[in-house]
């Protein structure tokens, strides 16, 4: 039986400590084509380190660097009819051949089970977060991160990730896949590592709430979405509220309980406005962001049998 062929797009900023595993561990498998690594800047021995394991290297002189352009870089040179994308800190797990033969004509890109492992300098694991986004089973995604597989010509129909985003390009591009019909899923099958350097989930949670707070600020500012709002202002409206809800009931609802925020947030700040920048909606986000924080603290606590915890 014929392999297909998938291209990996490595993106790297600073990433020598974990650089050498991730690229071995997409090297051992027999489905992988090229291995692109895209470089943003670093001052460290990532180029080198690529310049020995992968097959092209591409240093990015984008500035200021955003992870989209990154990946469209590497985009561009894939030649595979597949493309796997990673981050220079995640180690691949399983073959991408046990997953792409879920895809299909509508269903254009997979992910499978992600953990995220905190480690020191040393790669000493001092904290654990397993199976990330809580993928249990084959289904529809209504999230994507940053390591995912996709069908190459459907993602380049959309334009690749939007450069317009600092942060979180990964959900805006499911949401322009899904107006083009198209669909991503999330796999039971356990897909990576990600080993996140001296930062505890404490401080991740504190990062990615701004963060949060800053991709919805930039979707909002869109056209359709300020008519959708203005037109049911109720409806958002109670999305806060929902959103606490949801919260409370599973902990891998924190991306619905900002985009809630968001949208509600965006009812009270652009009213009578026509033009809000994404600044001026990031800095209105933050108590919002501070509140969802903490609140997912909160959530942390209350579900240790969800989390596991390494000396």
């Amino acid at each position: 039986m014929k392999l297909n062929k998938v291209d990996v797009v490595i993106i790297g900023l600073n990433e020598a400590l974990m650089l050498e595993e991730c690229i071995q561990s997409v090297r051992k498998f027999k489905d992988i084509g090229k291995v692109i690594y895209v470089d943003s800047g670093s001052n460290d021995d990532s180029v080198n380190i690529a310049m020995d394991l992968a097959d092209s290297v591409i240093c990015s002189v984008e500035r200021p660097s955003i992870a989209a352009k990154s990946r469209n870089i590497g985009l561009s040179a894939v030649t595979s009819d597949y493309v796997l994308f990673l981050d220079g800190d995640m180690k691949l797990k399983n073959s991408p051949a046990h997953f792409i033969t879920s895809l299909n004509d509508k269903a254009i890109g997979i992910y499978g089970v992600r953990n995220d492992r905190f480690i020191n300098d040393k790669k000493e694991e001092f904290d654990t977060f397993l199976n990330r986004y809580g993928t249990h089973i084959l289904k529809p995604a209504n999230h994507v991160g940053g390591a995912a597989i996709y069908k190459t010509q459907a993602i380049k129909s959309v334009g690749g990730f939007s450069e317009e985003l600092k942060c979180y390009e990964e959900p805006r591009l499911l949401v322009d896949l899904t107006a083009r019909g198209y669909k991503v899923l999330e796999s039971p099958i356990p897909f990576i590592d990600h080993f996140v350097l001296g930062k505890s989930r404490f401080k991740t949670k504190l990062k990615r709430s701004y963060q949060f707070g800053y991709f919805f600020g930039s979707c909002l500012i869109d056209a359709k979405m300020k008519s959708f709002l203005k037109t049911y202002p109720l409806v958002a409206l109670l999305y806060i509220d929902l959103a606490f809800l949801l919260a409370f009931i599973s902990s891998q609802n924190y991306l619905l309980l900002s985009m809630f925020f968001g949208m509600s947030l965006y009812l009270v700040i652009s009213n009578g406005v026509k033009k809000v920048s994404v600044n001026a909606l990031y800095a209105a986000f933050l108590p919002f962001s501070l509140i969802h924080f903490l609140l997912m603290k909160v959530i942390d606590l209350a579900t240790n049998d969800k989390v596991t915890h390494t000396a």
